[in-house]
């Protein structure tokens, strides 16, 4: 409880100082103080209001009304962040220096410039968030990843979705969409790693994600829990998945029997885990507890790109993962690839490979400018 309040309340201070600096660069855009305020606080009730509202229960996504305002509020987001960014950055930079402050003479030319930069912005970051905003909501494409095992045999498919974040601005028509373009892959099996909803697994929530428990590919479908599940009941989202037709494999093995091949897939749980009371699970035990012999491809699923070193040394062939989004859209996408070694797409590791799928959905703003979302579609030829 007092880790939520202290979110809670360090999110409030950051959004109170976000909207200060945002009616202070406003002034800029606007001919006096009073147009600035008046532009805020309509901003205010577009975007963050409805966002409030919905996490106090007295808005609905179910509704078009209810999703539309919730819609605007989450889209509006990504014109605040690029809005404050750029500014951010342009702050920072020639126009920043004291000495061209102090010179009189330029004091004239410099505002003029700043006025003129001041609306490129407003009028860029209404541009860019808009196209970020149509990539996001488009269906997502079909990326597909070719991948060999030791002996090259039989073809294999799969698909992995990660991220898609069923919740107030994802709904039917999404999962839809996502369903049938899995349904015309025909893959052999389905993995889903983690952050599939933001939302508690309601009656509501469940019609929303009936179309994946439609999904029937003949080798099954599996699942790990990522971040959002903990955050939204992870013991009720197994049950949920479960009866949707996945086999949970959190902290779990599995043996899959294809086409005289034989597949090691392990499962670990989200690291969140230990923040909701849970143990935490080593690579290792997952390991000795695993049926012995020998397989013709091991995967491991972890929804964070983590624990890739460990994986690597047992003699994993491919880890899949997610989290990331890749930054989900410019500039974050940047900071992602600083943070994370393997922040998004096919990478090698030594001798095993490291898929991060970038995010079948989105979290947050729907905006995907600059960093596409997936369904990707595997073909293991071993």
């Amino acid at each position: 409880m007092l880790r939520m309040i202290m979110f809670y309340v360090v999110f409030t201070a950051m959004n109170v100082g976000i909207y200060y600096l945002f009616y202070r660069k406003s002034k800029h855009v606007f001919k006096d103080k009073k147009n600035a305020l008046l532009f805020t606080f309509i901003f205010l009730l577009l975007q963050a209001t409805p966002l409030t509202l919905y996490r106090l229960g007295l808005i609905s996504p179910d509704g078009p009304l209810g999703y539309g305002w919730i819609f605007l509020g989450y889209s509006s987001m990504s014109f605040l962040s690029y809005f404050i960014v750029s500014f951010l950055i342009f702050d920072i930079g020639f126009f920043s220096f004291e000495k061209i402050k102090k010179d009189e003479k330029n004091l004239e030319r410099r505002e003029f410039i700043k006025k003129v930069v001041t609306k490129s912005i407003f009028a860029g970051s209404v541009g860019t968030a808009a196209v970020g905003t149509l990539k996001a909501v488009a269906t997502p494409d079909v990326k597909e990843v070719n991948l060999k095992g030791k002996k090259e045999e039989q073809v294999l498919s799969f698909v992995q979705i990660s991220d898609l974040h069923v919740g107030p601005t994802i709904r039917e028509r999404m999962v839809k969409a996502v369903a049938s373009k899995i349904n015309e892959l025909k893959p052999d099996f389905i993995f889903l790693t983690g952050d599939m909803v933001d939302g508690f697994p309601d009656e509501k929530m469940m019609k929303v994600l009936k179309p994946l428990g439609e999904l029937n590919p003949p080798f099954g479908k599996y699942f790990v829990s990522g971040n959002h599940e903990f955050y939204w009941g992870v013991e009720k989202w197994k049950k949920a998945f479960s009866h949707l037709g996945f086999q949970d494999l959190d902290n779990a093995n599995h043996i899959l029997n294809i086409k005289e091949k034989k597949i090691l897939v392990t499962g670990i749980q989200d690291r969140t885990n230990r923040y909701f009371g849970g143990r935490k699970v080593e690579l290792e035990e997952l390991v000795e507890k695993a049926p012995k012999g020998e397989f013709d491809y091991k995967i491991f699923l972890n929804h964070r790109p983590e624990l890739y070193g460990i994986a690597e040394r047992n003699k994993y062939d491919l880890q899949l993962s997610g989290h990331t989004h890749g930054g989900q859209f410019f500039p974050w996408n940047i900071i992602v690839n600083l943070i994370y070694r393997y922040p998004k797409g096919l990478n090698n590791h030594k001798t095993m490979k490291i898929y991060t799928n970038p995010g079948t959905g989105y979290w947050g703003p729907p905006n995907r400018l600059g960093v596409p979302n997936e369904i990707t579609y595997f073909k293991l030829t071993c």
